[in-house]
């Protein structure tokens, strides 16, 4: 009977000290996987963060190239106007 318990004290000791290794290997492969998910979310972010960047300034000097176009001359305005002026 001694034995048995012996037997049953190693195993369980060997049991927990293996468990913790385990324990430990594992938590910092997941640790290591955390900050790697994490320094590629963050570049991909930055990334798409300067192409819209990129695309919200393009779409900003179009717009203004196209009010400048649509704008008419203000030469031309104020000789119709003068125009108008001088009829009356």
């Amino acid at each position: 009977m001694y034995m048995l318990r012996t037997r049953l004290a190693s195993f369980t000791a060997g049991f927990a000290a293996a468990a913790a290794g385990g324990f430990y290997f594992v938590h910092s492969e997941i640790q290591t996987g955390n900050h790697f998910i994490s320094d590629q979310v963050n570049k991909s972010f930055k990334e798409l963060d300067a192409r819209i960047t990129n695309l919200e300034n393009n779409f900003q000097s179009s717009a203004r190239e196209q009010s400048e176009k649509d704008r008419p001359d203000t030469h031309e305005t104020e000789s119709a106007h003068s125009v108008l002026i001088a009829a009356d």
